[in-house]
Order: structure tokens, then C-alpha cells, then sequence
């Protein structure tokens, strides 16, 4: 019997399709165990961080990852008590040898401070100010609340605020729709300064009913439509434009220079520019970033300037941030990117830096990078 071209083609394609799907997917094995005692350690839990894959050990200290996408993550190894483990990994990996883990036992010291029903005062206080720069200023602030502030402990340093935490930190965030364990290694304040260090594991919450589900999706597109990782996902398209950003080359981490600046109008919002800048267009900004790797892009400044200006057209900035930087409610959203090295190395797909040439951020990108506007690195709009 002869066959259509159509038919062999539909034939090939059932036949290739399992595999095909499978190829999409990937999965990472491997074992834990008590440095100390060489004993499997069993409920130990392993995500990659700031996603929404996640597992616990078994009995046997064994686990198993599976339907992960490709991307550059941080495997993280994380159990009270013990000093926690993180791992740079590709996927997909080079190799199938399983990830195995020894973890090391630390001494819990515990804050001068007990956390009692009477709760001292003092850390009281504390708290009011690490909820303010843990949880930041945006809209999506106030519908982010943490459900056990009681594991947190406080020092103060020379008038600083340091808090860290030995259990999950777990917040639920109503505005997104996720709950997320926040493994808080360290949090200080300095001044107007922050410094992190924490893992986070993200879970979906369950809809009750069609309109916040869908309330839920406008959001995530929402929170998810200019920031970083759309810049990102966006850049190689060569489309930037029409996705809703201008780039401009700038020796000045400044939205706008009061006796220096010009205004354009774009769909009713006001964008602000000094004129000793300079627009990149969409058939030009091949020359700002390249692929290093598969999978990862490379970007790269111009000679001449030290940073680029990124402005984001569809949307204004928050009245909060205007009131912080002394701007106009109608201006957008502006972030800057500086190449400390000439070049700076993130992952195509999740817009992770990559040591040793990590980005650095300023800008509007920066003062909503708190954990409300967080989003899975594995979120797709």
C-alpha cells in the first residue's frame, strides 16, 4: 500500500513524539548523608531555588528530581541542623552520575533573646522594621504575610539589624497565588543597604474560585511584563520595541538630570532621557549581547559608556517609588545594568547571573526585587 507524503509524515511524527517529549524533560538522583556519621540522612530537603521543584529524602537519604527544564539553577540542600549545601548545575547535564550530598552538623546558637508569649519588646521592634525591608514597598506588600515570624531571631550590630532564621521561613503571597519557604541564612541592614543570603521554594496555591484564578494569571503577567527576566527573554528576539523597551547608552545610573533632560510621550506615559544619551534600536542591539554558551547570553557594554538604561513603556512606575525618588507618578520604569568586567554572563531561560560575571542592577529592577514580586524562576506568561 503507497502513503501520502502527509501520512509518512504523520506516521514519523507519532512515532518520534515520546521521544520528543521526553527530551523536554530532565531529572537529577543522588543521595544524602551525615558527614560526621556517614549515616543517610532522611527527610532533607533539595530544591532547585526559587522554583517550584522540590523534594525530601527518603529513609534511605535517596532522592529524585524529575521533569525539570533545561536552564542554569542552584541545587539546594537544606535541614535543621545542619549546614546547608548549594550546587551550581546545567541542565541538561553532560553527564547522568548522580548528585550526592554529605552534610555537615552545626551548633545552633541561640539569640539572647527567647521567644516567648510574652515577646520581648525589643525584638518586637525588630520585627516591625525586617517585615518593612523584607517584604519592601510594592502594591503586592500588603497581600504578603508571614505565617511564622516566631523562627526569626535578631542581633544588632553598631545600630544594625541582622536577622537570620535556622527553620523555613514560610510566606504566603495572595496577590500571585504562591506560597513560598524562604530559607533565610542571613538578612542585614545597613543603613539603605541589604544584604541577602536565602533559598526559596515556591508552591502554587489552589484557586477557589474562576475569578481568582484568573485574577491570579493578570497578576503573575503582570509582575512578570518588565521586569529583568522579560528584558531578557526578549532581547535576542530583537524585538525590544515592540515588547515595550527603550535602551539607551548613559554614563549616569539617573532616570533624569533636572538640568539636563528631555521628555517623550508613549501611550500617555512620560519618559525622561538627558540628551547626552544615546538610543539603542532593535536593529542594533545584536551588538549588546551575544551567546557565550548554548543557553546562556552574554551581554556587553559599549566603549564610552558605562551602563545601559533600560526603560520599560507600558506601565508606570508605583506611587511608592515615585515617592522615594522625588519623580513624577507618569514616569516609567527605569533600571540600569553596569558590566563591571566589560561583560556580564545570565541564563537565556531564567535570567540568573552567572559567576563570575554576574550583572549588576540598579534602578527600578532593583527596588522591586523584594519577594512579593517574585516570581518561579520556572514561570512561563
Amino acid at each position: 500500500m503507497k502513503l501520502s507524503k502527509t501520512a509518512v509524515l504523520l506516521l514519523c511524527f507519532t512515532i518520534l513524539l515520546p521521544f520528543l517529549c521526553r527530551a523536554q524533560n530532565y531529572q537529577i538522583t543522588g543521595k544524602v548523608i551525615n558527614t560526621e556519621t556517614q549515616q543517610a540522612l532522611s527527610g532533607v530537603n533539595i530544591f532547585l531555588d526559587k522554583t517550584t521543584f522540590g523534594t525530601t529524602t527518603n529513609q534511605n537519604g535517596r532522592y529524585f528530581l524529575k521533569d525539570l527544564p533545561s536552564g542554569t539553577y542552584q541545587l539546594v540542600f537544606s535541614f535543621v541542623g545542619f549546614q546547608q549545601v548549594k550546587k551550581n548545575i546545567k541542565i541538561p547535564r553532560s553527564y547522568d552520575a548522580p548528585i550526592n550530598v554529605s552534610l555537615k552538623p552545626r551548633l545552633l546558637v541561640m539569640d539572647s533573646l527567647l521567644i516567648t508569649d510574652n515577646r520581648p519588646d525589643r525584638w518586637l521592634r525588630n520585627l516591625k522594621v525586617f517585615k518593612k525591608r523584607f517584604l519592601g514597598y510594592t502594591k503586592n506588600s500588603d497581600d504578603t504575610e508571614i505565617l511564622n515570624p516566631e523562627v526569626l531571631t535578631f542581633q544588632r550590630k553598631a545600630g544594625d539589624l541582622v536577622a537570620h532564621s535556622e527553620e523555613p521561613l514560610k510566606l504566603r503571597n495572595e496577590a500571585l497565588g504562591y506560597k513560598i519557604d524562604v530559607y533565610l541564612n542571613e538578612f542585614s541592614i545597613y543603613g539603605s543597604y541589604l544584604r541577602t543570603d536565602a533559598s526559596s521554594k515556591f508552591t502554587r496555591m489552589e484557586a477557589e474560585s474562576d475569578r481568582q484564578r484568573r485574577r491570579w494569571e493578570w497578576e503573575r503577567k503582570r509582575a512578570y511584563e518588565g521586569s529583568f527576566r522579560h528584558f531578557i527573554h526578549a532581547l535576542p528576539k530583537g524585538n525590544l520595541f515592540e515588547e515595550g523597551f527603550r535602551i539607551l547608552l548613559t554614563d549616569h545610573p539617573r532616570i533624569y538630570s533636572h538640568d539636563n533632560e528631555s521628555a517623550d510621550t508613549y501611550r500617555g506615559l512620560q519618559f525622561f532621557g538627558r540628551r547626552d544619551e544615546v538610543e539603542v534600536n532593535d536593529d542594533q542591539t545584536d551588538e549588546l549581547w551575544g551567546y557565550h554558551k548554548l543557553g546562556q547570553i552574554r551581554l556587553t557594554s559599549t566603549k564610552g559608556y558605562d551602563y545601559l538604561k533600560v526603560v520599560f513603556m507600558k506601565e508606570r512606575s508605583e506611587r511608592s517609588l515615585s515617592r522615594m525618588m522625588s519623580t513624577n507618578f507618569s514616569i516609567n520604569q527605569v533600571s540600569f545594568l553596569k558590566f563591571p568586567k566589560g561583560s556580564a554572563l545570565v541564563d537565556a531561560k531564567t535570567a540568573l547571573g552567572i559567576p563570575p560575571k554576574p550583572p549588576v542592577i540598579y534602578g527600578y529592577w532593583a527596588w522591586s526585587s523584594n519577594i512579593p514580586e517574585w516570581l518561579p524562576k520556572n514561570y512561563k506568561p
